[in-house]
């Protein structure tokens, strides 16, 4: 609120937006809450949690935008149902010459979407109080079990061979994220589909629009689901380890004889396998665009080349913030907020650059301020816990070669973003795999080194 009150003093703001601003994102976080409480209740593993949760926010939206294009003009439930996304209703706050194009006063509200979310938060609260006893009944409703007259006949099931590496064996054959994994695929290929086609299918394509001057719709739409792989990546890679620490079972490696190599390339090479569709669905996404011609060669082998190493990137990183945290919130926090500040606030700050539209010069203390902020928190999440020279080179180096991957991009470059990608990239995979190891030896109070 101080720095929206403080814009206003520069002229163009009213305090009318920023009044309606401010409810609308108290209101929005009231209901986005509501619906990761409701999740939270119902699923018992974390990675299905927190995929649920972002995906059941993603396909809303996009239902809500279909509804409010299916809508006749002039329908009284456009308002109403419009008002469920709150982006839109934020970008009508934000630019209320948009909406009122005649000579009326001009004013700014946005009581339809508050009472729309409000709604929508109690329901979800209401839902969730109503099945809290069902998903997780009271210890009352397990009585004991009475015990048998007769002598019962144990039956011993056949025992299945564990491979000679149990953890990649733990994380392929059974059900280590628990049962409704499927659910989330599925509802992954759903949403990878519907924004494939309403991308190819939309007047954009037709009329040849270009976003940022160099994207056109199915590149935007390849992006989009690509980076939500890349999260969910992330988030099972964090996860994996998180869910070992919170049920204690990573205490069970001290009674083994598994190295810390073992045990860290079992956790990748599960997490890969878990995570194959999440690597497929983009790269046949990006085969169907080239047969299109929306993509030339070069351009799809060099963003095949660089989405498999971001993909690289997304895994180690998830699976070095498991180990370096013992909470699992602040793992999550900082392997997701990495994520998030590489991949989405670099490429948001960069857009803001450019739609500027003055001398670079005039925002160079704009630019330092983010990027030297943002290096300095990549770094504290990095070397929390093992300081190590490569992995600080990393990331005071990683925002910056992304700024400047995105800009060669926007200017054309094809090879050289994809050279910078696989260097600023690669080195963080490289500089985090071994405090990896290094860290499972701490975890666990044991050496594997110094075996006499």
């Amino acid at each position: 609120i101080p720095v929206c009150v403080f814009l206003r003093l520069l002229g163009g703001i009213e305090f009318s937006q920023i009044l309606w601003m401010e409810l609308l994102c108290l209101i929005t976080v009231f209901a986005t809450g509501s619906w990761a409480a409701l999740v939270a209740f119902w699923r018992e593993k974390t990675f299905q949690t927190l995929a649920i949760s972002v995906l059941g926010m993603v396909v809303f939206l996009g239902v809500v935008e279909v509804i409010v294009n299916l809508l006749p003009a002039g329908s009284s439930l456009y308002p109403w149902i419009a008002g469920l996304n709150p982006f839109r209703s934020l970008y009508e706050i934000l630019n209320p010459l948009s909406l009122n194009t005649g000579l009326n006063a001009i004013t700014v509200s946005a009581w339809p979407s508050l009472i729309s979310l409000f709604v929508l938060g109690v329901a979800l609260k209401a839902f969730t109080v109503l099945r809290l006893r069902v998903w997780n009944p009271s210890r009352s409703v397990y009585k004991a079990t009475p015990k048998a007259e007769k002598e019962t006949v144990i039956v011993k099931e056949k025992s299945r061979v564990i491979w000679s590496n149990p953890v990649i064996w733990r994380e392929i054959m059974t059900k280590a994220y628990g049962r409704k994994v499927f659910v989330i695929k599925l509802a992954y290929f759903l949403l990878a589909g519907f924004t494939l086609w309403a991308a190819v299918t939309s007047e954009a394509v037709a009329e040849g629009v270009l976003y940022l001057g160099v994207i056109p719709p199915q590149g935007l739409a390849f992006a989009g689901i690509a980076w939500l792989s890349l999260v969910l990546a992330n988030t099972q890679a964090v996860t994996s380890i998180t869910t070992e620490k919170d049920s204690k079972t990573l205490e069970l490696l001290l009674v083994t004889d598994i190295t810390a190599r073992e045990f860290v390339l079992g956790k990748l090479g599960g997490i890969f396998f878990n995570s194959k569709e999440l690597i497929l669905i983009p790269v046949l996404i990006l085969c169907y665009l080239v047969s299109q011609g929306a993509f030339s060669t070069e351009g799809f082998m060099c963003a095949l080349i660089g989405f498999l190493s971001l993909m690289i990137f997304a895994i180690v990183l998830g699976l070095h913030m498991g180990l370096t945290y013992d909470n699992s919130r602040s793992a999550i926090g900082a392997s997701l907020g990495t994520m998030f500040f590489l991949f989405v606030g670099i490429g948001i700050f960069m857009i803001l650059l450019v739609q500027a539209r003055s001398s670079f010069a005039l925002q160079l203390q704009s630019f330092l301020v983010f990027i030297v902020v943002g290096s300095a928190a990549l770094h504290s999440a990095l070397t929390h816990r093992n300081p190590s020279r490569a992995l600080a080179i990393s990331a005071w180096m990683l925002p910056f070669l992304t700024f400047y991957a995105i800009t060669s991009f926007l200017l054309g470059g094809t090879l050289g973003v994809l050279v910078t990608i696989l260097f600023a990239y690669g080195l963080p995979v490289l500089s985090m795999y071994i405090p990896a190891v290094s860290e499972f030896d701490v975890a666990l109070g044991k050496t594997t080194y110094d075996k006499g």
